[in-house]
């Protein structure tokens, strides 16, 4: 399974709490590995 939102991310929000974008700022769980890039 390949991970498609890298952190920087801005998703669209489709719920009704007034935001418009979302912004992934980081990842749980990630162990990383050098120079890799924590993706969700």
């Amino acid at each position: 399974m390949s991970l498609g939102l890298p952190v920087a991310a801005t998703v669209n929000c489709a719920d009704n709490t007034g935001a418009k974008n979302l912004y992934i700022i980081s990842v749980k769980g990630i162990k990383g590995r050098l120079n890799r890039l924590p993706s969700a």
